[in-house]
């Protein structure tokens, strides 16, 4: 058996201070939507994780798409970009996909009646994605409490 050490790639950038930083904070305000502030002593709150099915949810992304930025990162140094981005399209999303990226996202809750009124729409409440089972097409997700608001 041979080990070898392959040098890391030039375009790779380790996290720096100030993303770390960051990172640690969004983790925390997180953590304190779901189970209160670390520092009381008897949170009122009481997460809940719950299994729903592909089928009894619409998963949406509001706003810019991740092919859309890349498109208009290579642009051409003085040119304008012809797509334009639109900030309130609503796209929905392939929980299925694997590529979907909501593992481990924090998705929002509307009660909006269709796609085009919810960004009209207030958020009921946040969910995060705990797991996402293929096979059984279902998504396990934490609510901040029992009350049923999905």
């Amino acid at each position: 058996l041979t080990v070898l050490k392959v040098p890391q790639s030039g375009g790779v950038e380790e996290l720096g201070d100030l993303a770390r930083r960051r990172q640690a904070r969004q983790q925390a305000h997180i953590r304190r939507y779901f189970y209160g502030h670390p520092y009381q002593k008897k949170s009122q709150l009481a997460p809940a994780l719950r299994t729903i099915s592909f089928d009894d949810v619409t998963i949406v992304r509001i706003g810019d798409d991740r092919d859309d930025t890349a498109s208009h990162a290579m642009t051409p140094l003085g040119q304008e970009h012809l797509m334009k981005v639109d900030p309130f399209r609503v796209r929905t999303v392939d929980p299925s996909d694997r590529s979907s990226g909501i593992l481990h996202a924090v998705l929002g809750v509307s009660h909006a009646e269709d796609e085009g009124s919810i960004v009209k729409e207030n958020v009921a409440g946040y969910v995060w994605v705990k797991a996402v089972d293929m096979e059984k097409r279902t998504l396990d997700v934490l609510q901040p409490n029992h009350i049923d608001f999905l």
